[in-house]
C-alpha cells in the first residue's frame, strides 16, 4: 500500500515488501487506495463528515485508556419498603436519583402530586378494585354458570358488537403502527370460537382439541381496549388471570406472545404503568419465553403458524423493542438473546447504515448495542465513545433534528417508528452523561449539559406530536367527540409515558445539583423574550454535529422548559386534555412538572441574578434533607396502584 501510495515499484516480497522492509513499515497488500479513502464517507453530507470526525476523535481517546473494571456497575439502588426489595441498575432514574448530592427540595411538590394522584384515584375506584393484587381480597361474584367460560357468555357483547370492536381495533393508530396480529386470523377465532343465537348473544365456547384459549384471550383483551375499557366484567379479568397463570408446555401457543404483548400496549398507551415501566418486565418475560419455546424468531418455523410472517415479524420487533425499553428503565441486562436474534432479519446487524435508509430492527441492535456495555461485567464501558455514536447515528440516520424539532400541532405528525427512535436515542445519551458524572469527575459541567439538551429536545418532540397526532384524528373522525384516549392518540401517550418521568426526573437532579454547587448556568438572561425555540433547534444541531462544548446551562435550559411546558398547557385544547387526564401516569408527570415550574422559578432566578449571594436559607419552603428529598421523589414512581389490569 505504501509502495502504490508513494507511486514506487514494489517487488511484493512477503510478508513485507524490500521497501517498507528497510523504513521499518507495515506492508499491506491489495487494498486500493481510492477505495480505503473513499469507503464509508461518500455517501455522507458536510455536516455528517463533521460527525464522523468526531466520532473517530472518541475513538481515539478510548482506544488510549486502560481497560479495567467496569465501575458503572457500582450504580446500585436498592429500595426496601415492608419485605419487598427492588433493586435497580445505572440507566435507571431511581439509581441517578439516590446517587446525586441533592439537599433541598419542596415539600409543596410532593403535596400536590398526592392531591392530584388520590383525586384520580377517586374518579376510578372501579380500576383500582380489581387491580390484581388487591383483588385477591375481593368476593368472588360473578354470573351465567358454574364455569369462567359459561360466566363470559353472560357478560360478553353480541357477535354484532364483537365485530365491530375488532373492526375498530385494526383500523386504529396503535394498531397499525405494530400489527403484531393478524387480522384474519383473529376474525376466523371468532366465527369458530362463539357460537349465538339468532339474535347474535353468546351462547357457548368452542375451542375444540388443543384447549388454545389465548384465541379467546385475544379477542377478550381487545375488547377491553375497545369496549370495555375500565369497566371490564369480573368474568373477564379472571378469564385473564388464568391465562397469565398457565405455564404448562400445552399453553405455548404463539397467541400467549401476542396476548401479553396486546397487553404491554395498552399499559403502555393507558399511563397503567410505573414511571420507570417496572411493571412492563414481567409482561414482556412472558411473551419472550413463550416466543422462544415455540421458536418463533426462526425462519424455517414461519409457515407454521396461522398468521402470515409479517405480523410474525412484527411481533418479535416489538419483543426486541419492548425489552430494550424496560431493561433501559430499570436498570437490568437485556432479556433477549442473541441466539433470538440471530434469524430475525438476515439482513440487520447492529451498525448504522451511511445511506439514510432507516430499520426499526437495524437500528433498535445499534441501540441494544450501546446499552449493553453498561452491564458488561469486565471492561469499563466507553460512554463517552457510546455517546459519540449516538449523536452520529442520529445525523446520518434521520439528518438535522431541526427538520423535526420545527414542525407543528398542524403538520401531518412524524412517522412513529423514527421520532421513537429518536427520542430513545436522545433519552440514551441525556443517561450516559449523567452516568459519566457519576464514575468521572471530568467535564461534568459539560455533560449535564449534552443531557439538558437531549430532555429538552425531546419534550418539544413529544409534546408537538400529541398535538399533532390529536389533530390529525380530529380530521379522520370528523369531530373531537369520536376520539378515543387508547386508540387514536395512544400513540402520543405511549412517548409520553416513556419520556416524561425520565426527562422531568433527571431535569430536577441537574437544576438541583446547579442551585446546590453554584455551577452549572449559562451566560445567558433568563428574560421570557430570549427563548428562541428556532434558535435551540440550531444548538440541537450543532450539539450533534460537533464534539465542543455548547454553552447551554440549567437557567436556560429551565426557561425553556417552562416555555415549553407552559405552551402545551395552555395550546391544547379541553377536549384534548380530558383524554389525556385518563392516564394515571399523565396526571402525576404532568402535575409534577407544574410543580418543578413554580419551585425553580425564584432560586433560579436569584442564582442568575446574583450567583455569588444564595444559599438554601434563601430558598422558599427548602428543606435541608437529603433522603427526605429522595424517599418523596422515588415515591412518584413506586405506587401501589400503577400495576393495573395485569391480567
Amino acid at each position: 500500500m505504501m509502495c502504490q501510495k508513494r507511486k514506487k515499484k514494489c517487488d511484493r516480497l512477503t510478508p513485507s515488501c524490500t521497501a517498507c522492509l528497510e523504513k521499518g513499515l507495515q506492508c499491506v497488500y491489495n487494498i486500493k487506495l481510492e477505495t480505503r479513502l473513499t469507503e464509508g464517507t461518500k455517501q455522507l453530507s458536510k455536516s455528517q463528515l463533521i460527525a464522523q470526525i468526531a466520532l473517530l476523535k472518541s475513538e481515539l481517546n478510548e482506544g488510549s485508556r486502560e481497560i479495567g473494571r467496569n465501575p458503572v456497575l457500582g450504580l446500585q439502588y436498592t429500595s426496601s419498603k415492608q419485605g419487598r426489595v427492588l433493586t435497580y441498575g445505572p440507566t435507571s432514574v431511581r439509581c441517578l436519583i439516590r446517587s446525586s448530592q441533592l439537599q433541598w427540595c419542596y415539600t409543596a411538590i410532593w403535596k400536590t402530586i398526592k392531591e392530584k394522584r388520590n383525586d384520580w384515584k377517586k374518579n376510578h375506584i372501579h380500576a383500582i378494585k380489581v387491580e390484581e393484587i388487591y383483588s385477591i381480597g375481593n368476593p368472588l361474584s360473578i354470573s351465567g354458570g358454574n364455569s369462567i367460560l359459561e360466566a363470559l357468555c353472560d357478560c360478553l357483547p353480541t357477535v354484532h358488537v364483537l365485530k365491530h370492536s375488532l373492526d375498530r381495533f385494526f383500523n386504529c393508530t396503535l394498531f397499525k403502527e405494530f400489527e403484531i396480529l393478524d387480522p384474519l386470523k383473529v376474525a376466523s377465532d371468532l366465527e369458530e370460537c362463539f357460537i349465538s343465537d339468532q339474535e347474535g348473544r353468546i351462547m357457548s365456547i368452542n375451542i375444540y382439541e388443543k384447549k388454545n384459549y389465548y384465541r379467546l384471550g385475544i379477542i377478550t383483551r381487545i375488547l377491553t381496549i375497545v369496549h370495555f375499557k375500565e369497566r371490564v366484567p369480573t368474568a373477564v379479568e379472571l378469564f385473564h388471570k388464568y391465562l397469565a397463570a398457565f405455564e404448562s408446555a400445552k399453553s405455548m401457543h404463539i397467541e400467549r406472545a401476542q396476548f401479553f404483548m396486546l397487553k404491554y400496549l395498552f399499559i403502555n398507551a393507558r399511563g397503567f404503568t410505573a414511571g420507570d415501566g417496572g411493571n412492563s418486565i414481567t409482561i414482556i418475560n412472558l411473551a419472550l419465553s413463550t416466543a422462544m419455546q415455540i421458536g418463533l424468531y426462526r425462519t424455517e418455523n414461519l409457515g407454521l403458524f396461522r398468521d402470515r410472517e409479517c405480523y410474525i415479524k412484527n411481533l418479535c420487533v416489538l419483543i426486541v423493542q419492548a425489552d430494550f425499553e424496560s431493561s433501559f428503565s430499570l436498570g437490568s441486562q437485556l432479556q433477549v438473546s442473541e441466539y433470538f436474534l440471530q434469524d430475525l432479519d438476515g439482513r440487520a446487524n447492529p451498525e448504522i447504515s451511511e445511506d439514510g435508509n432507516f430499520s426499526t430492527l437495524q437500528y433498535f441492535l445499534f441501540l441494544r448495542q450501546q446499552l449493553a456495555g453498561v452491564s458488561s461485567t469486565h471492561n469499563a464501558p466507553p460512554l463517552p465513545l457510546s455517546i459519540s455514536k449516538l449523536k452520529f447515528s442520529l445525523l446520518v440516520t434521520f439528518g438535522e433534528l431541526k427538520h423535526y424539532l420545527s414542525r407543528t400541532a398542524y403538520d401531518p405528525p412524524i412517522e412513529f417508528q423514527k421520532l421513537y427512535a429518536i427520542l430513545l436515542s436522545l433519552q440514551i445519551i441525556a443517561n450516559f452523561s449523567l452516568i459519566q458524572t457519576q464514575v468521572s469527575v471530568d467535564g461534568t459541567l459539560e455533560l449535564q449539559q449534552q443531557a439538558l439538551i437531549c430532555h429538552i429536545a425531546s419534550l418539544i418532540l413529544v409534546f408537538n406530536y400529541m398535538e399533532a397526532l390529536y389533530n390529525d384524528q380530529l380530521l379522520i373522525k370528523g369531530g373531537e367527540n369520536h376520539i378515543d384516549a387508547c386508540i387514536d392518540i395512544g400513540l402520543g401517550l405511549f412517548l409520553y409515558h416513556n419520556v416524561l418521568p425520565r426527562a422531568t426526573h433527571e431535569l430536577v437532579l441537574i437544576f438541583s445539583d446547579a442551585l446546590n454547587t453554584n455551577e452549572g448556568f449559562g451566560v445567558y438572561s433568563t428574560n421570557s423574550n430570549d427563548v428562541d425555540i428556532k434558535h435551540f433547534n440550531e444548538i440541537v444541531d450543532d450539539f450533534l454535529k460537533s464534539d465542543k462544548d455548547i454553552d447551554f446551562g440549567a437557567n436556560v435550559a429551565y426557561k425553556y422548559f417552562e416555555r415549553i411546558h407552559e405552551n402545551f398547557k395552555n395550546n391544547r385544547s379541553k377536549k384534548l386534555d380530558n383524554l389525556l387526564h385518563q392516564s394515571y401516569l399523565f396526571i402525576v408527570c404532568d402535575e409534577f412538572s407544574n410543580s418543578l415550574v413554580q419551585a425553580f422559578k425564584e432560586p433560579i432566578t436569584l442564582m442568575t441574578n446574583k450567583p455569588d449571594g444564595m444559599s438554601n436559607q434563601n430558598i422558599p419552603f427548602a428543606v435541608d434533607d437529603n433522603d427526605l428529598f429522595l424517599d418523596n421523589a422515588l415515591e412518584i414512581f413506586d405506587d401501589e396502584f400503577t400495576s393495573f389490569f395485569f391480567t
